[in-house]
């Protein structure tokens, strides 16, 4: 008699890609082969990730999941830098109900 699990998820370990340089910044690599096994059979899930120290963020993901498309999700058009703090001011006028506006200084 054979036993077939419910649905689980195993995942082996995760090879590093070392460093590439995507849209001009240092990005590390590492990838994963998970497995997925379904009561209508084994699918696999590759996975890269593109991390940048720099940005904090992936700047670039690619998955590719068996049975279905592709796909690839990328960061550009990156610039470091504040903000306009103008984007974050209240319209001429608005008053939270209740409170009086705190404002913290932002650096120069």
């Amino acid at each position: 008699m054979v036993h077939r699990a419910s649905n689980s998820l195993c995942n082996l370990p995760t090879p590093l890609l070392g460093p590439k340089e995507i849209e001009g910044a240092l990005a590390y690599g590492q990838q994963r082969m998970n497995y997925l096994a379904l009561k209508t059979g084994l699918k696999t899930m590759l996975t890269e990730d593109w991390f940048s120290p720099e940005f904090g963020v992936n700047l670039r993901e690619l998955n590719d999941y068996s049975g279905q498309n592709k796909f690839t999700l990328e960061t550009h058009d990156v610039e470091l830098g504040y903000p306009d703090p103008n984007l974050f001011a209240l319209p001429a006028g608005y008053t939270l109900p209740g409170q009086t506006a705190n404002c913290i200084p932002l650096p120069d």
